[in-house]
C-alpha cells in the first residue's frame, strides 16, 4: 500500500461510525419518504433494503429484498435499526435486543392501501418499545436517541414459519 495516497496513516484517530440497517419491507409500494430520510444519515455507515424503490443515497450496501436469514444477520451487525411498521420486521429487531425507529407507511403517501401501521407505530412508541416517528425530519434526532442494544435472545422459527418455508421450497 502506498501511504502516500491514504488518507489514513498508522496513529491517525478514525472516527468510529455506527452502523445504521434501514428495511422498508417487501411490499410492491415504495417507501421514499423513509429511504429519503435515510439518505440524509452521513454520520452512519447506511445498509439499506429499499424494496421497489431506489437505494438511499451514501449508502455502503443496498439491496431491494432480503430473505429471513439475510434479514436477520443484517440486524445483528447493525447498532441500529430503522424500519417500516411491519410486525415481523419490529419483532424481530426488537428480539435481537434493537429499540427500532419505525416509521410507519401511509396511505396517503401511496406506501401502503390503509394507514394500520400508523396504530401499531404510536402504540409501540407510547409503550417505549420502539421510537416512533411519522415525518422523515425527525429520523436523525429519532436515530441519536436510540438507546444501547439490550440482551439479544435468538429468535426461533415457530412450526408454522418452518411449514410454510418448507412449502415454498417444495
Amino acid at each position: 500500500m502506498n501511504h502516500a495516497d491514504s488518507s489514513v496513516f498508522a496513529g491517525d484517530v478514525v472516527p468510529f461510525r455506527r452502523r445504521v440497517f434501514i428495511s422498508v419491507g417487501s411490499l410492491h409500494f415504495p417507501f421514499e419518504r423513509l429511504v429519503r430520510a435515510a439518505g440524509r444519515l452521513e454520520a452512519y455507515d447506511l445498509v439499506a433494503q429499499h424494496g421497489t424503490g431506489n437505494p438511499p443515497p451514501g449508502a455502503v450496501v443496498a439491496m431491494p429484498y432480503l430473505s429471513y436469514d439475510e434479514m436477520l444477520e443484517q440486524m445483528m451487525r447493525a447498532d441500529i435499526v430503522v424500519c417500516h411498521a411491519g410486525v415481523g420486521t419490529v419483532i424481530l429487531a426488537m428480539q435481537l435486543g434493537h429499540t427500532p425507529v419505525v416509521m410507519p407507511r401511509l396511505r396517503r403517501f401511496g406506501e401502503t392501501v390503509d394507514d394500520h401501521q400508523l396504530a401499531l407505530v404510536r402504540r409501540l412508541g407510547t409503550q417505549g418499545l420502539v421510537i416512533a416517528i411519522e415525518h422523515g425530519d425527525e429520523l436523525e434526532a429519532a436515530v441519536r436517541r436510540v438507546p444501547a442494544r439490550r440482551e439479544v435472545r435468538t429468535p426461533r422459527r415457530t412450526a408454522l414459519q418452518r411449514a410454510v418455508r418448507d412449502a415454498l421450497i417444495a
